[in-house]
């Protein structure tokens, strides 16, 4: 398990690769997404209300409901795969 600082970085890297026991477990399309998220949370943690600017949150903002939908698609698909060969 990752840890340290970066540990949420480094959970989401590990989920996105696939590994001789596991098949990976979210697509690095999806990966990128929840990068946005990491980084909005850093940013927002660390950062003022006034500091907050619409123009560089509307992205993640707005695509809040289709990545969440991503997410539980890519997870429902995970578990309902069969464990690889080996």
């Amino acid at each position: 398990m990752p840890s340290g600082e970066a540990w949420h970085r480094e959970l989401l890297e590990v989920m996105a690769n696939e590994t001789d026991q596991r098949r990976r477990f979210v697509s690095e399309e999806l990966r990128d997404r929840l990068m946005d998220y990491l980084q909005f949370r850093h940013f927002f943690r660390h950062a003022y209300v006034f500091h907050l600017h619409w123009l560089k949150m509307r992205a993640v903002v707005n695509g809040c409901e289709e990545t969440y939908r991503a997410l539980r698609s890519e997870i429902e698909t995970f578990l309902a795969a069969s464990p690889p060969a080996g």
